[in-house]
């Protein structure tokens, strides 16, 4: 599993305080994050602008559930919307939106009871119609969205709205992933009256302006329904090679870069200006086989498989030492690095 061991003190904590850290879990799937010294302390200064560097292009998106997925849409995404449920740094899941999810005995209908008082950026309050209006949006054949594949055994005709906060949804079959199956970055949630030119939402941070394949603003959310962010304003720029991020880091033209890669990861650690940390990750690098089709349909095979390979060379090969060595799938291990900025006499 690809991996880093912690060289400083930053917290989980300190990373969800800027509105950052699901950002930085859907980086899972990139080679690295680079950090800066945005909150090293233990009691970090409140206000500011945290700016960010990661790849995307011009068909980047606003729009939640009409996006090509870019790492510069996720990040957006993360920070204007919230999901009915999420992902935590652990790669577990947690609710968000909704309090509760309750299945009857044969897990066929599901009944979401949604957190009270709940604001949008336009400052209506969120509500089991923006749910009902969302789902259909992501299911609408007209308009197919990545979203829609995930909850196909949803009818959006047979989701009944039981009061202001509470619906329930009535499925074809047993489904007992229903609460997982929200957390994912293509099912967040969206006020009814969405529009994507300029996005509401529920997330740490609303809208200023955009300017796909360029830059984005975000401003703080005060009315956030969790933990304001620490920070005022969040910018989001596209930065697409990894040298021209590393060098904007370096030369505090952006605070975080989200990727890197494990080729440069020595080169980084000597960098007195930089420093690796510790971020919860899932990310691993599995081997598949058909256990369905000879020869891996023999256990014994499948065991020589595991042993044919010297997994610690691969990882001080592969991933530059960047990583550990695990019998079985998952692990929460991830790369980040900060950018130390000198301290005023």
């Amino acid at each position: 599993m690809p991996g880093f061991s912690s060289t400083i003190k930053l917290s989980r904590r300190t990373l969800l305080r800027t509105g950052f850290a699901a950002g930085a879990l859907a980086a899972a799937t990139a080679p690295g994050t680079l950090i800066s010294a945005f909150a090293q302390s233990a009691s970090p200064n409140t206000g500011g602008i945290l700016r960010v560097a990661v790849p995307g292009g011009s068909a980047d998106s606003l729009d939640p559930h009409l996006t090509q997925g870019q790492i510069s849409d996720i990040v957006r995404f993360t920070n204007l919307f919230d999901g009915l449920s999420e992902y935590t740094p652990q790669a577990t899941v947690r609710l968000s939106l909704a309090e509760s999810m309750t299945p009857n005995e044969a897990a066929t209908e599901w009944t979401v009871k949604l957190h009270k008082g709940i604001k949008t950026h336009g400052g209506g309050e969120f509500q089991a119609d923006d749910v009902i209006f969302s789902v259909k949006r992501i299911l609408d054949p007209a308009a197919p969205t990545k979203g829609a594949a995930l909850i196909k055994f949803i009818d959006p005709e047979k989701i009944e709205k039981i009061d202001d906060l509470t619906l329930k949804f009535t499925l074809s079959a047993p489904y007992g992933l229903f609460p997982e199956v929200w957390a994912n970055r293509y099912l967040r949630m969206v006020p009814r009256d969405f529009d994507p030119a300029k996005p509401d939402g529920t997330g740490a941070f609303k809208y200023e302006s955009f300017t796909p394949g360029r830059e984005s603003t975000f401003h703080r959310f005060d009315s956030y329904f969790r933990e304001r962010a620490w920070i005022d304003t969040l910018v989001v720029s596209n930065v697409n090679e990894n040298t021209a991020a590393i060098n904007a880091l370096r030369g505090g033209q952006v605070d975080i870069s989200y990727t890197m890669p494990f080729s440069e990861a020595r080169i980084i650690a000597t960098d007195p200006t930089l420093k690796i940390l510790d971020n919860p990750s899932a990310m691993s690098i599995p081997i598949y086989m058909r256990t369905d089709m000879a020869p891996f349909n023999d256990v014994r095979v499948r065991q020589a498989m595991r042993l044919i390979a010297n997994r610690g060379q691969m990882v001080a090969v592969a991933l530059a030492g960047h990583g550990t060595i695990r019998q079985r799938h998952g692990g929460p291990h991830h790369r980040a690095v900060q950018r130390i900025r000198p301290v005023a006499a």
